[in-house]
């Protein structure tokens, strides 16, 4: 596959207008191709997709959990924005066959190495954003992780919830029972209360959506009850 076939297909996959062809190359080239004139230093490229990665994925965190505490959202951005994760949205969209690779590295199975698929991903970032801005760099990373960053959430909400209901059987013989107490906000920011009731004790959860809401619900009832502290 020639250099213009490789950067065309990165053109469709990103889904946005880029022109420099010289910089997405290298971004795409593996230290073990050597590089495309000109030179650029790949470790600096890495460096700052993955600044703007994180930046990127906590804003998106920070805008759309605004319930959220500082803990938790660290440990989401944590399961979006690692290696793994890197190497499996590379291999999804198809990048991991536009890296140019040396014989070598082709040969020792380099395509399929979470830290070649992980590193060149970081450097596409970066040359995104030298290219076309924050804003448009933020608008590629909200598409490319938007399915995880409910697989995530979805995650956190039934860890909550299973342990609660584990506690409860446990302790009480019986399942954590959840009510919508209330809404309010407008029809695109509205704001949902939740009580779960557990061993005749209830507690009370706020949040965007009705599962965050019982999420914090069942947060709340969790640390309580294993303070051995009862509230209302």
């Amino acid at each position: 596959m020639g250099l213009e076939e490789i950067f065309e297909k990165l053109k469709d996959i990103l889904g946005v207008p880029i022109e420099n062809m010289e910089l997405f190359i290298n971004a795409l080239t593996h230290p073990s191709k050597g590089s495309i004139s000109p030179p650029m230093d790949q470790e600096r490229l890495e460096f700052l997709g993955d600044a703007v990665l994180e930046l990127s994925v906590s804003t998106i965190l920070f805008e759309n959990f605004p319930e959220y505490t500082e803990g938790e959202l660290t440990k989401l951005r944590a399961e979006l924005v690692n290696r793994f994760t890197l190497s499996e949205i590379m291999k999804e969209l198809g990048l991991d066959r536009l890296i140019l690779l040396g014989r070598g590295e082709e040969e020792d199975g380099g395509r399929e190495k979470v830290s070649v698929l992980s590193d060149t991903f970081e450097r596409i970032i970066g040359a995104l954003f030298l290219e076309r801005g924050f804003d448009k760099t933020l608008e590629v990373i909200k598409r490319l992780f938007g399915k995880r960053l409910q697989m995530g959430l979805d995650k956190q909400l039934r860890d909550w919830k299973s342990m609660l209901q584990e506690f409860s059987q446990k302790n009480y013989g019986k399942t954590p029972t959840y009510r919508v107490i209330s809404e309010s906000g407008s029809p695109h920011s509205k704001i949902y209360e939740v009580s779960v009731e557990v061993g005749g004790m209830r507690f009370r959860g706020k949040g965007s959506s009705k599962k965050l809401a019982e999420k914090e619900a069942a947060y709340k009832a969790l640390k309580t009850l294993r303070r051995g502290e009862c509230q209302e």
